[in-house]
């Protein structure tokens, strides 16, 4: 009866609940199996005995060692693909994982002393992305098992390979990777904020500064000196050499000067 109510593992001296999926230390086998199972005492009594008889079991529960990080899932116990990996101090050290996002907040308050504050008001657009990039270097997501529900070993195991192989490493989260392009879009636009201020990169996204060039026709050269009195001729003249060093510059054709348009 024993072996249809509980399963070994090995590995880890520990056995696990068939019905309940999580691990039962052996000197409180009858207890779980009464209270948990409605078991008589004496069928309780008879499982427990039998059970401190396996080999490979850790009878004394102080002495069961629970693991932060395993390769693979354990068997029966459910794993879960929504854990919090802290990743302070470079995650080198912490190997805290909490299931929600308020547990890991509260984790990184007590234990590292950090949060993310936010600045009271309206905040701006790079300030806001910079906030997000910042949380999102603070953890990783990861799949999780939990061996005892409560007491020594019950935090959460780290599996690495929760699919039972060993693939390459996920992919960023997409706000993440978001966050990142965000960040270059404010670098570009910091270099230049005439192109942040009117928008051109948007509006002209997939246009090849060479085909931007073809799309502006010189106006006719100024000829004689009557020609040379018109002020409107003057004027669109200069606009257009403006406009075409700018985009010789966007073009990477010459370095960019300082322009003063009159």
């Amino acid at each position: 009866m024993e072996n249809q109510l509980f399963e070994k593992i090995p590995s880890l001296q520990i056995i696990i609940c068939r019905q309940c999926k999580h691990g039962v230390r052996p000197a409180e086998v009858e207890r779980h199996l009464k209270q948990k199972h409605q078991f008589k005492h004496q069928q309780a009594s008879q499982v427990g005995q039998a059970v401190r008889q396996w080999a490979d079991t850790q009878q004394d529960s102080q002495a069961i060692q629970i693991p932060r990080v395993l390769e693979h899932p354990l068997p029966i116990v459910p794993c879960h693909m929504d854990g919090f990996l802290c990743q302070q101090d470079d995650g080198a050290a912490c190997h805290y994982i909490g299931s929600t996002m308020a547990s890991i907040r509260l984790h990184w308050h007590q234990v590292h002393q950090w949060s993310q504050q936010g600045r009271r008001g309206r905040v701006g657009q790079r300030e806001k992305a910079r906030g997000e990039a910042e949380l999102a270097r603070s953890y990783r997501r990861v799949a999780w098992q939990q061996v005892f529900p409560t007491r020594k070993g019950s935090h959460y195991i780290h599996i690495r390979c929760p699919e039972g192989r060993q693939g390459p490493p996920p992919p960023p989260p997409a706000e993440q990777a978001q966050l990142a392009v965000d960040a270059m879009a404010d670098e570009a636009t910091d270099a230049n904020p005439c192109l942040h201020m009117t928008r051109w990169a948007r509006y002209l996204e997939g246009v090849h500064p060479q085909d931007l060039q073809q799309l502006v026709e010189a106006p006719a050269a100024v000829g004689d000196a009557s020609e040379a009195e018109d002020h409107v001729e003057q004027a669109v003249q200069t606009i257009w050499d403006a406009m075409d060093q700018l985009a010789r510059t966007e073009a990477g054709q010459t370095p960019y000067q300082p322009l003063l348009v009159y």
